[in-house]
């Protein structure tokens, strides 16, 4: 997994491909809807998730995300097309429960890690 930087994350980005839901509002006092989404690129601060278009994601707004069971918050930055029925959506970790933040970190080492081996 090389690292990829990018104009908009100043951090490294190690590419992946993790299944995780996001939470989709229905409205007030009904239960969202969980959709399959696929984590392709993670960094400290954010990640890009390919999600199927729906018109309930908008930028700059937050979702509940769920990861191996765990928790977490994120605020979308951009919503991209990806193909004809899926976005690319680039999100920043608003707020992850205590498990999944160590999680992401331990992800990213690792990929910083099978990156580091791999230029050498």
């Amino acid at each position: 997994m090389a690292a990829a930087e990018s104009p908009t994350r100043a951090k490294a980005r190690y590419s992946m491909a993790l299944p995780i839901v996001i939470e989709l509002s229905n409205g007030l006092f009904r239960r969202p809807d969980a959709i399959e989404a696929l984590l392709v690129d993670l960094s400290h601060g954010g990640a890009a998730i390919i999600v199927p278009n729906d018109a309930r994601l908008k930028v700059k707004k937050r979702y509940r995300v769920w990861l191996d069971d765990h928790a977490g918050i994120i605020r979308t930055g951009s919503i991209v097309p990806h193909d004809d029925t899926c976005v690319r959506v680039g999100v920043r970790f608003e707020r992850l429960g205590l498990e999944l933040q160590e999680l992401v970190v331990d992800t990213v080492q690792g990929a910083q890690a099978r990156s580091s081996r791999l230029s050498s």
